[in-house]
C-alpha cells in the first residue's frame, strides 16, 4: 500500500484598490479577471507524490494520522475538510504566512494485484 499526498495550492492576487489585501477569486466560468484591479501573487498548482509504502492496512493509517499530524503544524493555521482517518484519508486547508493557501489530501492508494 502505498501512502500519496495531493497538494493544490489555490491561485491568490492582490487587490490594489483594498491596500494590496491578499484575496482568492472566485470568477464564474468565461469572466477574467481585472488585472487593472488585481495582481497574480500566488499561482494555484498542483502536485500528487508518493510518501512512502506499507505493508498493512493498519500501518497505513497510522501513518496518514502521523502525516495529517505533521501537515497541521505547515502553516499559521488550517481547515479539516474532511477526515477519515481510520479509513486512511485526510484532507484539509493550510494557510501558510506568506499568503498561499494549500489544500493538502493524504490518503492510501493500495496497488494493484
Amino acid at each position: 500500500m502505498k501512502i500519496k499526498i495531493y497538494d493544490q495550492y489555490r491561485t491568490i492576487y492582490s487587490d490594489n484598490q483594498d491596500n494590496r489585501k491578499l484575496v482568492e477569486l472566485n470568477l464564474p466560468v468565461g469572466v477574467g479577471v481585472d488585472t487593472t484591479r488585481y495582481t497574480l501573487v500566488h499561482l494555484g498548482i498542483g502536485e500528487s507524490y508518493n510518501v512512502e509504502e506499507c505493508n498493512s492496512f493498519e500501518e497505513a493509517c497510522n501513518s496518514v494520522t502521523n502525516l495529517y499530524v505533521e501537515a497541521k503544524n505547515l502553516g499559521v493555521n488550517y481547515d479539516d475538510k474532511l477526515l477519515k482517518l481510520n479509513e486512511g484519508y485526510a484532507e484539509l486547508i493550510i494557510y501558510l504566512s506568506d499568503g498561499k493557501i494549500l489544500n493538502r489530501v493524504i490518503f492510501i492508494e493500495e496497488e494493484n494485484k
